[in-house]
């Protein structure tokens, strides 16, 4: 940017976060950059915690909702973001566009980044179709994703590379099955070149890094109605303190004495 400072995408995605909104947190990871040099993109919200009767309820990576039960969703999204999270960190750089940055010829986009010692790659690549990956705000434009076949040419001291880990995620439409995270086998490089197969709503990760992982957690706690009647004589609570369980509309509610 002329102005020589960081551009970031600060209050970004914002959309219920089912197959099709983790469509649109894959589209815009990459897209941000490619087509607005955005280096960094922020999730509204990490955690989505509001009233199933609000037009915001399940926006953000995952939803918990319940406080009285512990329940809470890890959605699709989650691991989406850890096609580039697990396998860069701050610090690394984006490469030039057309030089490992651009838009695919069949659709979808692709990014590369290197660590602050030139050493570790990551190239991520996406191809959300339209109508899979809307975003809440703004209207997407109309385009075309199709099954392709990817060229990949690495130069300089990455042409050394002989293979690169792979990780694949698949969103799942019209009753096929969704795909996340999956570690795929690893991508052989001959003289730098390597070519790479994509279908319709897909991610790939190509990383030099070997320390990526799907994430395990315990099963959530079981979703409970909330526990009526209720009471609180907010006796406990240290001024100014928003009650527990009280997520007001209108208007605040704290604690003054």
């Amino acid at each position: 940017l002329k102005t020589g400072k960081q551009l970031w995408a600060s209050e970004d995605y914002g959309t219920f976060n089912d197959e099709e909104g983790g469509g649109c947190w894959a589209r815009i990871l990459n897209k941000n950059y490619v087509n607005g040099h955005m280096t960094s993109t922020i999730s509204w919200n990490l955690i989505a915690s509001y009233y199933s009767d609000l037009p915001f309820y399940r926006d953000g990576l995952m939803t918990a909702v319940e406080p009285w039960s512990g329940n809470y969703n890890v959605d699709t999204p989650i691991w989406l973001a850890a096609h580039t999270t697990q396998f860069t960190e701050i610090g690394w750089t984006y490469l030039d566009h057309g030089s490992g940055v651009g838009i695919l010829d069949g659709g979808g986009s692709y990014v590369a980044l290197v660590s602050p010692d030139g050493k570790d790659l990551t190239i991520v690549v996406e191809t959300m179709s339209h109508d899979h990956s809307k975003c809440i705000r703004p209207k997407l434009p109309p385009y075309n994703v199709t099954s392709q076949t990817m060229g990949i040419q690495l130069k300089s001291s990455y042409a050394k590379i002989s293979e690169m880990n792979v990780w694949y995620s698949k969103l799942g439409f019209n009753g096929d099955a969704t795909i996340m995270m999956q570690k795929n086998p690893n991508m052989a490089f001959k003289n730098g070149l390597a070519s790479l197969s994509l279908g319709l709503d897909e991610v790939y990760t190509l990383t030099t890094l070997s320390t990526g992982q799907k994430g395990q957690y315990s099963a959530p706690p079981p979703s409970k109605p909330f526990p009526l009647p209720y009471s609180d004589d907010f006796s406990t609570y240290a001024i100014s303190e928003e009650p527990y369980n009280l997520a007001q509309q209108e208007g605040s509610y704290e604690v003054v004495a």
